[in-house]
């Protein structure tokens, strides 16, 4: 089955190591995450929506090429950020999941400012 993943929850709560197992124990699985650029380059604000758009393009690719499984992470904070998401899993008929991830594990180092993972925070919504 044709399956998104998409994988919600604030800075520093194991989305990205969530997802590295998934992909370990996987045989057709690929990631998509604005993390990865930012891992890359570094935190620019000027760069985000560039990069949020690279990861969209990325996302459709692989469904075009029917990638089994796709995990999409970041931080998802309002549902206007992931829908684009879903939209393209629905056209490209894949099953959609959209998980949000807390930390257990302690929490990784990434360079996000303090003040924007406080933003997130207060914007962080759960969609029941």
């Amino acid at each position: 089955m044709k399956t998104l993943l998409i994988l919600r929850g604030l800075p520093r709560s194991g989305k990205s190591t969530l997802a590295k197992h998934l992909m370990l124990h996987s045989v057709n699985a690929r990631e998509v995450s604005l993390d990865l650029f930012i891992e890359q380059h570094g935190y620019f604000e000027d760069k985000m929506k560039e990069w949020a758009q690279a990861c969209k393009d990325q996302c459709e690719l692989y469904m075009q090429n029917e990638v089994e499984l796709i995990i999409q992470h970041g931080v998802n904070a309002q549902g206007w950020s992931y829908t684009p998401y879903l939209d393209m899993a629905k056209e490209h008929g894949y099953t959609a999941f959209v998980l949000i991830v807390e930390n257990f594990h302690g929490g990784t180092n990434n360079s996000i400012p303090v003040h924007k993972f406080n933003k997130m925070q207060d914007v962080f919504k759960i969609h029941i």
